[in-house]
């Protein structure tokens, strides 16, 4: 399947999910839905979804983007499926260096603290068997508390209470010990998000 190569580096998620409506890979879904549905709507969906009302919840849910061929493709900015190997490599083997900010969007609103709260998150259950929501594929940063130093760790946690419980943690990285950390003296080189 070859397509048409854009360049989507400067691209916004919201353009992002312009293109896949153009493209008819996205289907918005305007009528109310429960949290525990949406996993099994997705599954059986031919499209990406967006879900506009959420019940209980202040927020939209996408899910689906890149769970075909063709989404995957899109969302690389590539003409078909083996160039996504060949983007990843150069990005692995060419990265952009950190652009550093006094401040950025993401940080607008911040809480920490007892002000955290996961349940104003609309997190899906992906099955019935999870016993409640799951984030099935979240970094987690956190301050060692003894010391200056942060760790870096992905998560398969339970949303059980205001903040995380349990999880399966993979291997987690001592953010100290990264290259740009430790030669430069930067607090965070760099965050993924995944999922």
């Amino acid at each position: 399947m070859k397509m048409e190569k854009l360049d989507v580096k400067h691209e916004s998620f919201r353009q992002f999910l312009d293109r896949l409506r153009r493209e008819k890979e996205l289907t918005d879904i305007k009528q109310p839905v429960d949290i525990r549905h949406i996993a099994t709507l997705v599954d059986q969906a031919e499209t990406a979804l967006f879900f506009h009302d959420v019940i209980g919840y202040d927020m939209p849910v996408v899910s689906g983007i890149i769970r075909s061929r063709k989404r995957a493709i899109l969302s690389m900015g590539c003409s078909d499926y083996p160039e996504i190997e060949h983007r990843l490599q150069q990005g692995i083997d060419h990265p952009i260096p950190p652009k550093y900010v006094e401040t950025a969007r993401h940080k607008e609103v911040v809480e920490t603290d007892g002000k955290v709260d996961l349940f104003r998150l609309p997190i899906p259950m992906s099955s019935i068997y999870d016993g409640g929501p799951m984030i099935t594929a979240g970094v987690v940063i956190s301050k060692e508390s003894d010391r200056d130093r942060y760790r870096h760790a992905e998560q398969h946690a339970a949303v059980r209470a205001t903040r995380l419980r349990g999880g399966t943690p993979l291997p987690d990285l001592d953010l100290h010990r990264h290259p740009s950390v430790r030669d430069h003296g930067l607090r965070f080189p760099r965050t993924a998000r995944r999922g």
